[in-house]
């Protein structure tokens, strides 16, 4: 347990810390891994832009639907993912169960197997969405100033130093 006199100098600390983060636009894991991703991420990102973009498309009406239902019912930040993951898994079924009888009209399988392979594409957009901002925050760090990365990785290692035996 942290004691009374420590907790006002951390939280100091740490204010002063999120607040550079925030100040410089980048997040606590740059400084963790500053080279985290390398020209093949970029490659990765500009070729998996197009399936990122088909499957964003495609997952567009339940993902919509389950955004909406959340923004509209939850009032409490602690269900915002719980609610979103339970409706989007609701919808995402009812949306996959509708694409059956589409299937069945054309007489083809092939229109179901579609459905499902565009739905994963859903996925590579969530990956590729990910990768993006990632790099762009990579991208941010690289550019600051080594007197800024400096004061930064200080600050963080006071942090650490101050929690290193509340474990």
């Amino acid at each position: 347990m942290l004691p009374e006199s420590e907790k006002e100098p951390l939280t100091a600390v740490c204010a002063a810390y999120f607040d550079a983060l925030n100040e410089n636009k980048i997040e606590d894991w740059n400084l963790v891994c500053p080279n985290r991703y390398g020209r093949g991420a970029w490659i990765r990102a500009v070729v998996g832009a197009l399936p990122a973009w088909v499957g964003r498309i495609f997952c567009y009406p339940p993902m919509a639907l389950a955004l909406h239902i959340r923004k509209s019912r939850v009032s409490r930040i602690e269900f915002y993912s719980p609610v979103l993951l339970a409706t989007s898994m609701g919808a995402f079924l009812i949306y996959f169960i509708l694409w059956g009888p589409h299937a069945w009209i054309a007489s083809s399988g092939w229109v179901f197997l579609a459905a499902l392979l565009l739905g994963s594409l859903g996925y590579v957009s969530l990956v590729n969405q990910e990768l993006w901002h990632n790099l762009k925050f990579q991208s941010r760090f690289q550019r600051l100033p080594a007197e800024t990365k400096t004061r930064l990785q200080e600050l963080r290692l006071q942090i650490k130093n101050r929690t290193h035996d509340l474990r």
